[in-house]
């Protein structure tokens, strides 16, 4: 029986996890040895480093865009990793060589080129990450008219040459490779500044630069200049590279790999955007006194000559070829500039193969712990069943012990159910009686074989309460614990009789299922007494009023005559009240019902008010796209009709037109929301709500040329209807739009402020137009009024704004301020 399994299933369950309890701890020491030694491996090999520094190699500007977009648009911060880049120079205006400074662990990673090479020469243990410059920045600059046929002409120039150049290495490698060097003592001071004036002025014949600045002066004066690449003389150099201690790339290569994918990521998106990058650089890092327009001008040079130098988009933004870089090795090995060829690619970072080399160390860990695991286990699994034989004996007893509990548990549970007053049956969903106790089978003369076969229901008199029905889907959909119901039911014999029912809900403990306990109490008396009561009250009634008719009097009647007269048209003036009471309840029922309607049609108008200058938003918002589709499909006809039309170009296209059919699409979707009808109350973002209503209002907001601010968390959320929420902000801002079309004020603005006050959401809307007439305040919130010119106002839109904020929303709505532009205030349930 069920009640029988509920009850000793404790039992049982008590001495299985008494004798599991060994073994479970077992297993459970085994998990925690493993976490130990998986927690000491990961400690012993992870290096947490999240906050880095870049050396770049020169001071600020283009050439390093890459590095500042990663840092700007949160490219590094997506990737976890605080960046601090600084610049060639320190305070005094001397050079930092990015290659020292990450060897002594002032920086994690720096920006270099053959430097580098330089710099593993000499033992230092660098990795290189990506290689962002292609080719060499690196060459040298003469006047047009300066004679010069080769490399020898330089033996007859004055060169300008400085200690510790950077630019001077490859004009060694150059000159080496024709057979002859310069005198060391020529040297310029390090510091010492060398421009296109100097060529002007004839104190040098030949300056060296980088990225072309000496063209960019020229230019700007006027002059032509020659330029002298040492790859014209099979000097086949790469130029800026990113590279990191050999250390930090063993140690932590997630870490550099994350960094080096945002560094491309923003290298990227600079070349695709030099524009909006040099204003960047020229904000951040010109001082106010210099020319920005000169400086923006120079770094949009510069972003050209990299373009050239990093091979986009032919090239793959960092590619690395380790050929390349052990020719370079093997050339300066060869002028007697580096000790030894490097074979380069021990110095490459690869990230694949570091991965797959942790992979194996892993798999060779995780082995060696199973293995070590396994014979732990075995050697305590032994221990184990040692000690389990021995207790065998006492198990077997306490087995015993544990059964005569189940018998004596039984029998007590038998004699409890069985010796109950009330009738007590156990019933399944449908009804089927699972169990009965004898009393019930007293009740209903039923044999207990008869009823565990039959259905509950069968034995239950048609009962017409409704009350009894919801009651019983309350409790079979668990909205109750328990029910307390009435009914009547059906014995063996025909006969009928009452019980009280105490039915409660509870589930097998084996099976999983609902199940259904039921206490009867026969309650057939009380109802008969009640019965008789109402019996004896009827008689008595009846009495009464025989004995009243009985006493009446001739003389007695015409001695009230004038009182009965007035009592009988009392009486009848009282019952022609209670029919009109009754007519005119009818008639409000009548006329309330009405009025909603009529509040609901003036909601929908407007709505459609509302709809009618959406879609000349939305129609100013499709005409850019409409115009660049057409355009995109003119280019793609004249590629086609002249066989210029190549897969590249036409996925370009495709891809183009995709973005602009979904720019369009989403518009559509703003518009769809906006007007769905349904009335959900669903929890939703305020914010992210706003934008979309805001995206509607765009095209007024530009064309007014209104700035809107808007202050609101991102994580602030309501539970309303969501429709009515973006009527009543698209009425209230479609206001202010209208009140500053109407002023001159060279500043107009709108601004909305969300904050949380308790449990509610308080939600403002202030704007600087004309504000609001003192004698029509009290009346903005009624139909029809309105402040506006006849053709641009309905008079709706405010009354509409109350009646779903403070009907719908159980809200309120205020008018905060109204002289200087009007302030709106929302305050709206959570």
């Amino acid at each position: 029986m069920l009640l029988k399994r509920i009850l000793t299933k404790k039992i049982v369950n008590s001495y299985y996890f008494k004798n599991y309890t060994r073994l479970i701890a077992l297993i459970l020491l085994l998990i925690l040895m493993a976490s130990s030694l998986n927690i000491s491996y990961c400690d012993d090999n992870k290096v947490i480093k999240k906050k880095v520094i870049l050396q770049l190699r020169w001071e600020n500007q283009f050439q390093f865009a890459g590095y500042y977009t990663a840092l700007w648009n949160g490219y590094y911060s997506d990737e976890g990793i605080d960046v601090n880049i600084k610049s060639g120079f320190d305070d005094d205006g001397n050079v930092l060589l990015a290659p020292d400074e990450v060897n002594k662990g002032n920086a994690d990673f720096g920006v270099g080129a053959v430097d580098i090479l330089f710099a593993i020469d000499k033992g230092e243990e660098l990795s290189i990450v990506s290689t962002i410059f292609q080719k060499s920045a690196v060459a040298y600059y003469m006047l047009d008219n300066t004679k010069f046929n080769s490399v020898y002409d330089f033996k007859k120039l004055h060169v300008a040459r400085r200690k510790n150049d950077l630019l001077d290495i490859e004009l060694k490698a150059m000159l080496l490779s024709e057979g002859f060097s310069f005198d060391t003592n020529e040297l310029l001071p390090e510091k010492t500044i060398l421009t296109f004036e100097d060529l002007l002025e004839k104190k040098y014949d030949v300056i060296p630069e980088y990225l072309g600045k000496v063209i960019y002066q020229a230019r700007k004066k006027g002059y032509k200049v020659k330029e002298i690449k040492p790859i014209d003389y099979g000097i086949d150099f790469y130029g800026d590279s990113l590279f990191t201690s050999k250390q930090l790339a063993e140690n932590d290569p997630d870490l550099v790999e994350k960094f080096r994918k945002a560094t491309i990521k923003g290298w990227e998106y600079a070349l695709k955007n030099p524009e909006e990058i040099s204003r960047k650089i020229v904000e951040h890092f010109y001082s106010k006194d210099k020319d920005k327009r000169q400086q923006y001008e120079y770094n949009i040079f510069q972003a050209k000559e990299i373009q050239k130098l990093s091979l986009y988009p032919i090239v793959q933004t960092g590619n690395i070829n380790v050929h390349r870089w052990n020719q370079m090795s093997l050339i300066l090995n060869k002028l007697k500039l580096i000790s030894s060829p490097i074979e380069v690619n021990n110095y490459i970072f690869d990230y694949r193969t570091m991965q797959e080399k942790k992979n194996i160390k892993i798999a060779k860990y995780y082995k060696d712990t199973t293995i070590l695991l396994l014979i732990i286990f075995i050697i305590l699994y032994i221990l184990f069943v040692t000690r389990k034989n021995k207790n065998l004996k006492n198990e077997i007893i306490y087995r015993k012990s544990v059964e005569e509990k189940i018998n004596l548990n039984n029998e007590r549970y038998q004699l409890l159910f069985n010796s109950a007053f009330l009738g007590i049956t156990l019933t399944d969903v449908a009804g089927n009686i699972l169990s009965v106790n004898k009393k019930w089978i007293e009740m209903t003369g039923y044999s207990e074989y008869e009823l565990i076969k039959s259905n509950i229901f069968d034995i239950i008199a048609k009962d017409n309460s409704k009350d009894n029905n919801v009651k019983f889907e309350s409790l079979k959909n668990a909205l109750v614990k328990s029910i307390e119901v009435e009914r009547c039911y059906i014995r063996k014999d025909g006969k009928k009789f009452w019980g009280k029912l105490f039915m409660s809900s509870m589930v097998d403990p084996e099976s999983k299922d609902q199940v259904f306990l039921g206490m009867i109490l026969d309650i057939t008396y009380k109802k008969l007494e009640k019965k008789a009561v109402k019996r004896a009250e009827n008689r008595f009634r009846k009495i009464i009023n025989d004995v009243a008719l009985e006493i009446k009097d001739e003389n007695l009647n015409n001695f009230f005559d004038n009182e009965y007269e007035i009592y009988d048209k009392k009486e009848k003036l009282s019952f022609k009240l209670e029919n009109i009471n009754i007519e005119l309840e009818r008639l409000f029922k009548k006329e309330l019902d009405e009025n909603k309607k009529k509040e609901i049609i003036l909601l929908y108008q407007a709505r459609l008010a509302a709809m009618g200058e959406m879609v000349a938003n939305i129609a100013h918002q499709w005409r850019q796209p409409l115009n660049n589709l057409g355009i995109i499909l003119s280019n793609l006809e004249d590629s086609f009709k002249y066989n210029e039309l190549d897969k590249e170009e036409m996925d370009s296209y495709i891809k183009s037109s995709k973005t602009l059919i979904q720019k369009m699409s989403e518009t559509i979707d703003v518009f769809r929301n906006f007007l769905k009808p349904k009335t959900i109350d669903k929890e939703f973002y305020v914010c992210s709500t706003i934008s979309s209503v805001l995206l509607m209002l765009k095209n007024s907001l530009e064309f007014y040329n209104i700035s809107l601010v808007l202050n609101c968390s991102e994580f602030i959320s309501l539970t309303c209807d969501k429709n009515y929420f973006e009527q009543a902000l698209f009425n209230l801002l479609n206001n202010s739009i209208d009140s500053l079309s109407d002023t001159n004020i060279d500043l107009k603005r709108i601004e909305i402020k969300v904050k949380e006050d308790g449990e509610n959401i308080i939600l403002t809307i202030e704007d600087n137009g004309v504000g609001i007439e003192k004698n029509c305040v009290n009346k903005i919130f009624e139909p029809y009024f309105s402040t506006k010119k006849t053709d641009k106002g309905t008079g709706l839109g405010l009354y509409i704004v109350k009646n779903i904020i403070e009907g719908q929303m159980k809200g309120e709505v205020n008018l905060l301020g109204y002289e200087n532009g009007a302030k709106f205030s929302i305050t709206i349930p959570k």
